[in-house]
């Protein structure tokens, strides 16, 4: 496994588009569900993006920034993303550390994730989006608010370029913070995973493996030779295969 990424966010902020609510880590820009005319008042409110300094919402003993999503008395879905270089064909795994903090007034169905777009696209709503699991309030045996939760989630990169988004959102209209720090890119070979969520990639390693094939058809046996110089006709009965 190698390392393509690390940020702490100890790489300085900036105002997104000259919005002093939305201060960014370098690199990275914000998105968010835009309220609708059916959205009552505190539902889907664009959220404030900050950074955290030398503050109980940096992680401990891994620098003096991080950045917090967060909305008062108001719900958000809202993400924060950026695009890195890729290579295709290979594993890729995004990590980052996060912690909720909701306050004293109730759950207010607080959750954070981290995903990838294989393809690059950049829109978090998107159906090519792969999710980590959730981190929320809705797992009442493993939340804890002011608690740091690791989260991560591998896709093979479709692209030359990958598109990761760290996502926080609450359904009911009360404060929530999302923080995160630490967050890493790694690149790892061809495979991994489990057998029915890998992609079908190319086969020749398993060919290659093949000393023989023994094809049967009704009562004919049929050999066929493999032989390992790259595949360059359609095979007949009979024939041999040359790989």
């Amino acid at each position: 496994m190698i390392t393509l990424n690390e940020d702490g966010f100890e790489r300085g902020f900036y105002r997104f588009s000259g919005i002093s609510e939305l201060e960014c880590p370098n690199g990275w820009a914000p998105d968010w569900k835009r309220a609708t005319d059916e959205d009552r008042d505190g539902i889907n409110v664009r959220p404030e993006i900050k950074p955290k300094y030398q503050t109980p919402e940096v992680r401990p003993g891994t620098g003096k920034w991080s950045v917090s999503i967060h909305t008062r008395e108001a719900t958000h879905q809202a993400v924060l993303l950026k695009q890195f270089s890729a290579e295709p064909g290979k594993y890729h795994t995004a990590s980052v550390w996060s912690m909720g903090v909701t306050g004293l007034k109730g759950d207010c169905g607080h959750g954070m994730r981290i995903g990838i777009d294989p393809t690059g696209k950049v829109n978090a709503w998107g159906e090519s989006v792969l999710w980590s699991d959730w981190y929320s309030q809705y797992m009442k045996d493993d939340w804890q608010d002011r608690k740091w939760e690791d989260l991560a989630v591998t896709a093979l990169a479709q692209n030359q370029t990958i598109t990761v988004f760290l996502w926080s959102s609450n359904d009911y209209p009360k404060d929530a913070f999302a923080h995160f720090d630490d967050f890493k890119l790694e690149v790892e070979g061809d495979g991994g995973g489990d057998g029915d969520s890998q992609p079908i990639g190319d086969l020749s390693d398993v060919i290659d493996r093949l000393n023989t094939i023994i094809v049967m058809h009704q009562e004919t046996q049929l050999q066929v030779n493999i032989l390992r110089e790259g595949l360059n006709t359609i095979p007949k009965r009979g024939d041999t295969i040359t790989l």
